[in-house]
């Protein structure tokens, strides 16, 4: 087991120490703390790379074991704190002692660390990665009480934040505008990709026979409703009635039981394949036999699973939420849950596989580490400033 890290910041008069505060949960299985999702390590490295010392405040749950999909925090710069057990007056310590304060909205703890922030009068940075009144609404009735307060909230205080960072390019901006300093970068990096990418995908689409059944595909939790992958399921059932043979790949974790009798109730179980979480190595190879896939969330911010598909040089269709519309062609977005326009759109874009092949592999580009790495290089090092 690594050293523990101090419990306050210890940093000397050159170097800088930066205190991000979010609801993410981390694990913690043997006094080990793990992680997956908005803030792994993959993540927390690009703080580390900015700064000398990297706390983080978020929410800490303890679990019996380690599932697949975690991974141990391993850079010793960086310092995990539970918001429930620190309290407040060692909350008021660690914005106090940080150099540069930074909220990732939407979360109950950013907001709180902003408040403080802004009592001391320090200078702070927002980051919004999410919308929260999507994301509440489409929860649950709880999500619908709290979704309008937790909306006003966020908007003040990325209204009246210095800096903010905004992982999508509009969609963000128009709901939570900034009177401050603003620049557009997301979260996904993607490698760089390989011109032959697109030119094996145009071979499959050219030489695809109009007999073969037509390979659809989502990568998302499969217990998270607001995932939208019953609506895809509603879809195929369209299709079939209009003569069309579909398959539906649905990759990810969780349970299945909803999305398997909504199969049922539609008479498409044969249709649906639940494949399953898979490790990383392996999605591009699931993704290289779709032949297009499909975002239809409720909930999003900018897909990190669409702009993988993408890269891989996938026609896609998503739903006309959150960044998804700045990713894909006007004529292969569609409406959340309207699943007579979801299957439209899936015929259309059958259509055109060749030229959405083409437009989406151009598109993912955007997402190379060296453009977004010159945004983030703007953001970060001018917070240091």
């Amino acid at each position: 087991m690594p050293e523990p890290l101090p419990t306050k910041l210890e940093t000397g008069a050159n170097k800088m120490s930066v205190l991000l505060a979010h609801d993410h949960k981390f694990r913690q299985v043997a006094r080990m703390l793990y992680s997956n999702g908005g803030l792994g390590n993959d993540i927390l490295a690009r703080y580390a790379g900015y700064f000398d010392a990297v706390t983080v405040v978020a929410r800490i749950i303890d679990q019996d074991r380690i599932d697949g999909k975690m991974s141990d925090i391993v850079d010793k710069r960086v310092r995990i704190l539970s918001f429930a057990a620190i309290g407040e007056q060692m909350l008021r310590e660690e914005v106090r002692a940080a150099d540069v304060v930074i909220g990732r909205l939407p979360s109950r703890i950013g907001l709180r660390v902003i408040e403080e922030a802004q009592r001391q009068k320090k200078s702070y940075a927002v980051e919004v990665v999410g919308c929260p009144w999507d994301a509440l609404w489409n929860h649950s009735l709880k999500g619908k009480l709290a979704a309008p307060m937790m909306t006003l909230l966020t908007k003040k205080a990325v209204k009246n934040a210095p800096n903010a960072l905004y992982v999508t390019d509009q969609f963000l901006q128009q709901r939570y505008p900034c009177r401050g300093n603003s620049v557009s970068c997301s979260d996904v990096e993607l490698p760089e990709t390989d011109e032959g990418i697109l030119w094996h995908r145009l071979e499959r689409i050219r030489g695809r026979e109009p007999s073969q059944p037509l390979i659809i595909g989502t990568m998302a939790a499969t217990d998270v409703r607001y995932k939208g992958q019953e609506y895809v399921i509603r879809a195929i059932a369209e299709l079939k009635k209009q003569g069309v043979s579909a398959r539906y790949w649905i990759i990810g974790s969780g349970n299945t039981a909803y999305l398997q009798s909504v199969s049922e109730a539609y008479s498409v179980t044969e249709n649906v394949i639940f494949v399953g979480s898979l490790p990383h190595q392996q999605v591009f190879e699931y993704l290289d036999k779709l032949d297009i896939y499909v975002q239809p969330s409720l909930v999003e911010g900018m897909p990190r699973a669409l702009i993988e598909a993408m890269s891989r040089a996938c026609p896609a269709v998503g739903s006309r939420v959150g960044g998804i519309p700045e990713l894909l062609d006007e004529e292969c977005v569609f409406e959340g849950k309207n699943v007579q326009e979801l299957t439209e759109k899936l015929v259309s874009c059958a259509r055109s596989m060749e030229k959405e092949a083409v437009r989406n592999f151009n598109k993912a580009k955007d997402f190379s580490p060296e453009k977004l790495r010159e945004k983030r290089d703007a953001f970060y090092l001018g917070l240091k400033k």
